[in-house]
């Protein structure tokens, strides 16, 4: 069965008209539990690149952090919230089958959808080629763009600009003749304007909370991480800076690789503050369950959740002056 083609059986399974509440990560034993079960992507060598390179080590960390959170909600929408926490999470044939399916999708070879290779190319139709390093705001927008057009489980992917998640044009992007598709919510955003300003601290705490949340891509400059747990003091993040051989992904390969027991962290105030949130809703119920977070909560001084999209003025929805008018003005 291809890859891509489960998500309807899958959505049935997992119940098509609940929110599925993950389960909370109270202290550093669930935190380490939940990373150990992440997908884990890392630099590679030894695999061919544009112009001659064989490795995406030193430049390629954004692209690899954005793999991990797309890889995150994937396994999200195929196995759910909380397999992790079943016995024998990694051993059942099932599970296995899924993880390394999706896994598959960020192979190190143009035959992957997902791949650095092919994530490379998109970018290089905006000017930026390889071994030029992304940003969050740019990784975003990328990644939507290469969701709309591969469609892996059917999702969707959206970026929110200027801070305003715009609710109608989510809707008008998810929903087709079948219904409503898991749609890819990325929220590029400033938390301060040279370091996170302290007062966001809280709100960014809230907004980790939220069900939807799958984290989020940022770090420092030239220095990017897969943020996938806040305390509300430390960020806990999957650290792609380790550089691994390509594995060839035809025949039986070991999927172990991709995981890691090094789950590290990082204080609040040590992250740059350009950063990119990533929120996943699976279907209609769950987007309307994401849209309640922002009705008694305010996450303002970040961004707006809006339940209409602004009119656009053209020439016809300004006031004309005539004459007697500017007179009128003038005298005053």
């Amino acid at each position: 069965m291809e890859v891509g083609s489960l998500n309807v059986i899958e959505a049935i399974a997992l119940g098509e008209n609940e929110t599925e509440i993950p389960k909370k990560r109270e202290n550093k034993k669930d935190i380490d539990e939940f990373a150990r079960h992440t997908i884990w992507i890392t630099y590679r060598k030894n695999m061919p690149l544009i112009k001659e390179k064989t490795t995406d080590s030193g430049w390629g960390c954004m692209i690899r952090s954005l793999q991990m959170v797309l890889a995150q909600t994937f396994l999200s929408i195929v196995l759910g919230n909380n397999w992790k926490y079943e016995n024998n999470c990694m051993n059942t044939e099932r599970n296995i089958f899924h993880i390394k399916s999706i896994i598959n999708l960020f192979g190190d070879s143009t035959g992957s959808l997902f791949s650095i290779h092919r994530l490379v190319a998109r970018a290089s139709t905006r000017g930026v080629t390889e071994g030029q390093w992304w940003g969050p705001s740019f990784a975003s927008d990328i990644a939507a763009e290469h969701i709309n057009e591969m469609r892996v489980f059917r999702t969707r992917g959206y970026v929110a600009k200027l801070g305003s998640i715009v609710g109608p044009k989510i809707e008008e992007l998810s929903k087709d003749e079948v219904g409503f598709n898991p749609c890819i919510i990325f929220v590029p955003l400033r938390l301060g304007p040279e370091s996170p300003e302290n007062e966001f601290r809280p709100l960014l705490k809230t907004i980790f909370d939220i069900p939807q949340c799958m984290g989020m891509i940022g770090g420092k400059p030239g220095y990017a991480h897969y943020f996938h747990t806040f305390d509300g003091t430390n960020l806990y993040f999957l650290d792609p800076h380790t550089t691994q051989n390509a594995i060839d992904m035809k025949g039986d390969w070991s999927y172990q690789s991709y995981f890691c027991k090094d789950n590290k962290s990082m204080n609040y105030s040590k992250i740059d503050p350009s950063i990119s949130l990533v929120f996943l809703v699976k279907h209609v119920n769950d987007y309307e369950h994401f849209k309640k977070s922002f009705e008694n909560k305010t996450f303002s001084k970040l961004f707006i959740f809006k339940n209409e999209i602004e009119k656009k003025l053209n020439s016809d929805d300004f006031i004309s002056l005539d004459d007697d008018d500017i007179d009128l003005i003038n005298s005053i």
